[in-house]
């Protein structure tokens, strides 16, 4: 069949001209292959271009119906090299600077150790937290019982029980439900909700008003009730139905206790400042082609092109319908059509331009430009490409970066497990612990901050204590014992880290000390804690060094004085011994001397 030229088709009396066309994704010459290809490359349509091309027979040459198979073969090896492999490429390059991009800004030297880089981090991580005052019992019996009922683990588990159990019954909500079932699932709503009212109950009688409301999680679970009420009291239907959909955020709770979740919420939370710095790039990115596009495109009569993915609602007629085509575009969703749509040419529109008498414009041209593969090719690089795997980069890179942190030897849950300790020497969450008490401090702090579980001596205890960087003073800040203790368990030492890294750390550190100390002292909890030096002018190591002296000291004087006492007692007690025996040897000589009287006297009665 020979389809070169024009032809003329007939039924009964009407006849029609029609002509042969290429499909608008071909290979008639460089510039078409290297558009269809990469349009094939963002897997857009490829399996139809693939089939037209199995059909082809030859050039001027009607296609027949799996002509040639074999050129699958083609096909198939160009969507793994070029789109699974390249593609990828490309996205892995993004990622891969943007993370060195990140990690340099982020650590201010890439010439960082593991260690050193370690250290940073978890130093930046102990700047942002603060002491915790520890939740005291009330003294009414009745809310004592309620105290220790909301502060038992068992209790907590027990909640993310039953969450986990009103996540499984809301999920059995379906379409076309029986009465019977609908009113089962009321049940089970209403049963939750008061459960649920309850806890939160307990909670504001036990831990009183104040506290409950000073915890995140208290106040999310205080506005999920309400909620859930007022979605019984008012109704189905309307908005009252998105406040009852608000009871699904009780599944959030389950972040709390699960690892994995929690990974992925901080994730997500941390994100969101870069996730919206590149989502404003991405909006310059799409507006800058939206203006461009409406220049360009604006006039085409969406009812013109030949895939037909234009439409009343999809077009560049306006700048919001123009952003949300170039939205739908970014996704891959059709974008080659809404291309080949925009380039439509006579005979198919209209070219024409009718002006008035004044100069101003009846009708527009419709045509579309030849230009489109350019504009579309361009967007879908930068804006799909670039952009929109850039939002992922953030992503990825910050739970790469939450991933790492947790598995380092100083995290979140070993600065959590110390908070805990710490509250034992600062019950009122003061941010400050006497010196002194340091020693005690890191025998109960848990590995590897602290020294629990293992048999210490004093002397070790006086070289550990000796080798942490803080500073002078009577009063020691929170977050100066966790940068010093971090520094001693990952085994670095400041000279060891770039002056500048350095630099910032300790002035973020001053800062926070600064204002710290003013609040303690406002509040009371010390005394003067200007310059962290109030009282003593020597490091909590040389003050355990300069006490463990003065206990052996101490010692050696105790010893001396209880040898002199025992040396004493034993000359008394030599003395009172010679006097005892001395004492019997004069008795046995006084009785000696009688025994021998007496026997001379007998001896001379018998003489006579």
């Amino acid at each position: 069949l020979n389809c070169s030229r024009d032809f003329v088709e007939c039924e009964a009396e009407h006849c029609t001209e029609m002509s042969w066309e290429n499909y608008p994704m071909n290979f008639d010459n460089i510039g078409k292959a290297m558009q269809t290809l990469f349009e094939m490359s963002t897997t857009e349509g490829w399996t139809a271009v693939m089939y037209q091309g199995v059909d082809a027979v030859d050039v001027d040459k009607g296609p027949i119906e799996y002509y040639n198979e074999g050129v699958t073969g083609f096909f198939l090896a160009f969507m793994v090299v070029g789109s699974f492999f390249i593609l990828n490429l490309f996205v892995g390059i993004v990622l891969d600077n943007f993370a060195k991009l990140r990690e340099e800004s982020a650590s201010g030297s890439v010439f960082l150790t593991v260690n050193q880089k370690a250290w940073v981090d978890a130093t930046r991580m102990a700047i942002d937290k603060r002491a915790e005052a520890v939740i005291e019992p009330p003294d009414h019996p009745t809310r004592q019982i309620f105290f220790r009922t909301v502060q038992d683990v068992r209790f907590e588990y027990t909640v993310m029980a039953v969450i986990m159990l009103n996540t499984i019954t809301m999920a059995m909500n379906h379409y076309d439900m029986s009465d019977e079932w609908q009113q089962l699932l009321d049940a089970f709503n209403y049963a939750f909700t008061i459960f649920f009212t309850g806890e939160a109950g307990a909670k504001l009688v036990g831990l009183g008003l104040g506290n409950y409301f000073e915890q995140a999680w208290n106040k999310f679970d205080f506005v999920v009730v309400i909620a859930s009420w007022l979605g019984i009291i008012l109704g189905t239907g309307g908005p009252i139905s998105a406040i009852r959909i608000f009871r699904i955020a009780r599944a959030f709770r389950l972040v709390k206790r699960m690892k994995s979740l929690r990974t992925m919420f901080i994730t997500l939370i941390v994100a969101l400042p870069t996730l919206i710095n590149v989502f404003m790039l991405v909006l310059l990115v799409f507006f800058v082609f939206a203006v461009l596009g409406i220049n360009l495109f604006g006039t085409v009569n969406p009812d013109n092109g030949p895939c037909g993915e234009l439409s009343e609602h999809a077009n560049f007629s306006t700048f919001g319908k123009a952003m949300l085509l170039l939205f739908r575009a970014s996704t891959g969703e059709a974008w080659n059509c809404v291309m080949v749509d925009v380039m439509v040419q006579p005979p198919n529109c209209d070219p024409t331009e009718i002006e008035d008498e004044d100069g101003n414009i009846l009708k527009y041209n419709d045509c579309g430009s030849l230009i489109a593969p350019l504009y579309f090719i361009a967007f879908v690089v930068i804006g799909s490409f670039l952009m929109l795997n850039l939002l992922i980069a953030v992503v990825l890179e910050n739970f790469s970066a939450n991933s790492k942190a947790s598995d380092q030897a100083v995290n979140e849950e070993t600065i959590d497990e110390f908070k805990v300790v710490w509250r034992r020497f600062d019950p009122k969450g003061s941010n400050f612990i006497p010196a002194d008490e340091l020693e005690a401090l890191v025998r109960k702090t848990p590995q590897p901050l602290g020294l629990k579980g293992t048999s210490t001596s004093r002397n070790a205890m006086a070289v550990f204590l000796n080798d942490l960087d803080l500073p002078a003073g009577d009063h020691l800040l929170f977050q100066d014992v966790i940068r010093a203790l971090s520094m001693k368990a990952i085994g670095i030492l400041p000279d060891d880290l770039p002056a500048e890294v350095m630099q910032d750390i300790t002035k973020a550190a001053d800062r926070q000390r600064r204002n710290l100390g003013a609040e303690a002292v406002k509040e009371g909890h010390v005394v003067d804690v200007s310059g962290m030096a109030a009282e003593l002018d020597v490091t909590p190591g040389q003050l355990y060094a300069l006490k463990l002296a003065q206990s052996w000291v101490k010692g050696w004087l105790a010893r001396k004085r209880m040898q002199k006492r025992n040396a004493q007692k034993e000359s008394e007690r030599m003395q009172a011994a010679g006097v005892s025996t001395a004492s019997h040897v004069l008795g046995l000589l006084d009785r000696a001397r009688s025994q021998y009287r007496a026997q001379t006297e007998a001896a001379a009665g018998g003489a006579l």
